[in-house]
């Protein structure tokens, strides 16, 4: 695990998307995943992204390197525009993992497929 200063944020959260290789980068991974998480839960659930974004309980607390839209807007901006300029953004770097993530957590067919696992466990 590797910290980055504020001035490598936005190039460390686009090498989320860029390549699937570590060691991944705090607080950029943070964003990465929370850009991804704002964008399906906007496709999912009709969330605006911004409000998902400036959510504390994003990650029900559990990643303190997370921090909310409002702490950084300049490089959420940016790193938005970027990841929606690649229309196989889903599929790129660490991504699928991500979503395959937010599928499990966040759907109801994630869901009733980890408690089935939970029960022949």
């Amino acid at each position: 695990m590797e910290f980055i200063e504020d001035d490598e944020l936005l190039e460390n959260a686009k090498d989320y998307f860029r390549k699937a290789e570590f060691p991944l980068v705090y607080p950029a991974k943070s964003m990465a995943v929370a850009v991804i998480y704002a964008l399906l839960l906007e496709e999912h659930y009709a969330i605006n992204p911004f409000d998902s974004l400036r959510d504390l309980d994003l990650f029900l607390g559990q990643d303190p390197y997370f921090h909310v839209y409002d702490a950084h807007p300049d490089e959420y901006d940016a790193l938005l525009e970027w990841v929606l300029s690649h229309d196989n953004w889903k599929e790129m770097g660490w991504a699928p993992k991500t979503c395959e993530y937010f599928r499990l957590e966040c759907t109801k067919a994630g869901l009733e497929e980890v408690m089935e696992k939970m029960q022949c466990a």
